[in-house]
């Protein structure tokens, strides 16, 4: 009959081996998982990248819509003559037929110093009006200008061409804006999540995005952010393996999440 102390010494070895092969097991189990959620990270860094990628090239094909169609309403003979003429009704029957051809948000029509003749947009502040006028006046060369922009807060994609007759008489802008529409086609494009941030001096700072309004980033944290690695955004119980593209922009700060 085993002795007490045998049984005592048994019981301490069988203790010992368990809790060994719970120890293996754990640091098994937690290598698998590191690994794995590294490969995760991996596989998904790769997919940003890639979407970012395409997201760039989408981004260069409107934006040769836009070229297309501002130079198309540039050279029009009558609307050149509704420029000339300051001819209001004329120029914004000639702005809304090609912002409804092409599906633009914003067309501008400026005389050759740069103040307002139309525009699409019912009210433009002074200050968007004003930095209208610097951009033109700074562009001495009447080059076609292709650019980001936040007009009164909100961020377009823009493109602003000189009008000859055959001297500069004015400018026409045409844009796109950057907003839940856009940020909803792109993520069906890109297979991820698409959110525009912009923060502009003196105005609230704007959000689109294809994410659900209590999801979406906060843009002042986000533009805080500093590197190019991507990086996790906790939002509304969710984990968001996140990259943050700066866009160049003179007016306040734009960026794709």
């Amino acid at each position: 009959m085993p002795s007490p102390l045998f049984d005592s010494l048994r019981s301490r070895i069988l203790t010992l081996v368990l809790g060994l092969v719970t120890l293996v097991l754990a640091a098994t189990i937690a290598a698998v998982v590191i690994k794995a959620r590294v490969d995760v990270e991996r596989q998904v860094s790769l997919q940003l990248r890639s979407a970012d990628e395409i997201a760039r090239e989408s981004l260069k094909f409107r934006g040769a819509q836009l070229s297309n169609a501002v130079e198309v309403l540039t050279s029009d003979f009558g609307f050149k003559e509704a420029i000339a003429s300051a001819d209001s009704p004329t120029l914004l029957s000639a702005l809304e037929n090609q912002r409804a051809r092409i599906g633009a948000d914003l067309v501008i029509v400026l005389n050759s110093g740069g103040t307002l003749l139309a525009s699409t947009q019912d009210v433009l502040s002074p200050k968007t009006s004003e930095d209208l006028r610097q951009l033109v006046l700074g562009d001495p060369d009447g080059m076609t200008l292709r650019l980001y922009r936040l007009l009164d807060g909100r961020p377009y994609q823009l493109v602003l061409a000189p009008v000859h007759a055959p001297n500069l008489i004015g400018w026409a802008a045409m844009g796109f804006a950057l907003d839940d529409r856009i940020a909803a086609d792109m993520s069906r494009l890109l297979g991820v999540q698409v959110s525009f941030l912009a923060v502009d001096l003196g105005t609230a700072p704007y959000v689109a995005s294809s994410l659900d309004a209590a999801a979406r980033p906060d843009p002042l944290a986000e533009m805080a952010r500093a590197g190019t690695e991507p990086f996790v955004i906790e939002a509304h119980n969710d984990r968001l393996f996140t990259l943050k593209v700066p866009i160049r922009t003179q007016t306040g700060e734009l960026a794709l999440l």
